[in-house]
């Protein structure tokens, strides 16, 4: 791949459609997230990094499928706020329950405090959001049904995805579930059902082609599900720590590897944060199992987008590809970001 990735990407028209939209709808939401929280808190200038492609991977991707879907181009950017609104609130969550603190929101708040930042990421994105449906039924493009229709839709569709969280922080399943269970049941609803709402939400509210969002938002699941894997591929000794699934772990305990499946069970009877790593690196079956688990997950997706939107053809999800690598397996801890002037 002579040119790099961005290049590529930019070069397909509705690549560069739906990123046009994210960057306008990142300045909007900026410009929102003022006004809602009224000078109490106030926020830093949009630096041009939060503008980038490659901070705005996912959510532009999600546009693009949206008129894959078949959303009026007329309609996008009220779905684009929308969904910068989910990101904001599903990332204050998972910056909650990961304690980690990635931002959406740049607020010029003073100290190295991250909760109530993220508690605050998610208290101004769902206000903005009802802001949001409020000046569509203003404006008379939605009648009082279908805002609140909207409203309801919003949460039905992340619930899933927070009980598959709580479930396993509470430890309700097994320790180490199977591979099967893994990917048909944990996955699907912790990601796969997260990268999916974009277009399900749009079908829900009768925007979108029926036949062609149903595909396209199995691709977008299966896309979700690759993602996790990879995500699971980085964090196999953390999961181990924190007894989280991980496809890599079950793929180790469950598979025909016994030498693996030694080292994890004499880990289990004395868990230590200290081992988990050294055991961790010892997982190289499962993780090349796990590799080609992705694999297979992110052609499949591949194969719905190029059928059903033929410019972003396989030199396109090639270069998307690498993009979201390098995005999975980079750390990133904004918070030094956050309190530069």
């Amino acid at each position: 791949m002579n040119q790099s990735p961005v290049t590529i990407l930019m070069a397909c028209p509705p690549w560069a459609r739906a990123f046009h939209i994210q960057q306008q709808t990142v300045q909007n939401f900026h410009q929102a997230c003022t006004q809602t929280l009224g000078g109490q808190v106030s926020l830093l200038p949009l630096q041009a990094e939060q503008l980038s492609l490659e901070r705005n991977l996912f959510s532009t991707l999600f546009i693009m499928a949206a008129e894959a879907a078949g959303v009026a181009p007329e309609r996008l950017p009220f779905f684009a706020m929308i969904y910068q609104c989910l990101r904001a609130q599903v990332t204050g969550c998972d910056n909650l329950l990961d304690n980690e603190y990635k931002s959406v929101i740049p607020f010029d708040l003073p100290g190295g405090g991250i909760r109530f930042r993220s508690v605050l990421t998610i208290m101004t994105s769902d206000m903005v959001l009802a802001k949001h449906v409020l000046n569509e039924l203003g404006a008379e493009h939605m009648d009082k049904q279908l805002a609140k229709k909207v409203l309801n839709e919003v949460l039905a569709l992340l619930i899933p995805s927070g009980i598959e969280e709580h479930e396993e922080e509470s430890h309700l399943t097994q320790q180490i579930p199977t591979v099967e269970a893994v990917l048909q049941q944990i996955h699907p609803r912790k990601t796969g059902s997260l990268f999916s709402t974009p277009v399900r939400l749009a079908q829900r509210l009768d925007a979108t082609d029926p036949e062609r969002s149903k595909h396209i938002a199995k691709a977008l699941a299966d896309f979700g599900i690759g993602c996790q894997i990879l995500d699971d591929l980085k964090d196999v000794a953390d999961d181990l720590t924190r007894q989280h699934h991980n496809i890599v772990i079950s793929q180790a305990f469950h598979g025909e590897d016994p030498h693996e499946r030694r080292l994890l069970e004499k880990y289990l009877q004395t868990p230590h944060p200290a081992a988990a790593e050294a055991v961790a690196e010892q997982l190289e079956s499962a993780r090349a199992r796990s590799i080609r688990t992705a694999i297979n997950y992110f052609q499949g997706a591949e194969q719905a987008f190029c059928r059903y939107l033929p410019e972003f053809s396989i030199k396109e999800t090639a270069a998307l590809g690498l993009l979201v690598q390098k995005s999975i397996m980079q750390e990133r801890n904004d918070l030094r970001e956050e309190n530069q002037p």
